[in-house]
């Protein structure tokens, strides 16, 4: 992990990353650090924002979807 990170969500990562053209699906946890290259967002009837990105480490690139809280809501613009 790079020493400028920031911790939007949850505690700080000290696992390494692992490439994304090494992951296979049966991977159940796996740390991987890229770049956001698209991003959407959806507000749902339950309140919570739906944000889909999608990220590369230019090895290969992944989706992936984050339920975020109304709480929480104010770590959407730090994301992209």
């Amino acid at each position: 992990p790079k020493n400028d990170t920031v911790v939007l969500m949850g505690s700080a990562i000290k696992q390494a990353p692992t490439n994304m053209d090494q992951i296979s699906d049966e991977e159940r946890s796996v740390v991987v650090e890229g770049d956001i290259f698209s991003v959407e967002s959806r507000d749902l009837r339950s309140g919570r924002t739906l944000v889909t990105f999608d990220f590369t480490d230019g090895t290969d690139s992944l989706t992936a979807k984050l339920f975020v809280e109304e709480k929480e809501k104010e770590i959407l613009g730090s994301i992209g």
